[in-house]
């Protein structure tokens, strides 16, 4: 997803109770190579874990 969308689906994701991220690149993604935005989105899981009183935080896997 382009712009803030990323980080609003794991934020939210993360609240609704996924347990496990897989993003994935497809043909038309907007990926550069070297941006490698994993370790932010998990800040964000982490962070959203603790707003909605989660006992896990969910794991965001490699991009794919």
């Amino acid at each position: 997803p382009k712009g803030g969308r990323a980080e609003w689906i794991f934020e939210h994701g993360t609240e609704v109770g996924i347990r496990t991220f897989q993003p994935l690149r497809c043909a038309r993604s907007a990926y550069q190579p070297g941006d490698d935005r994993r370790g932010r989105w998990q800040r964000l899981a982490h962070a959203a874990t603790g707003q909605c009183d989660r006992a896990f935080v969910p794991e965001v896997r490699p991009l794919e």
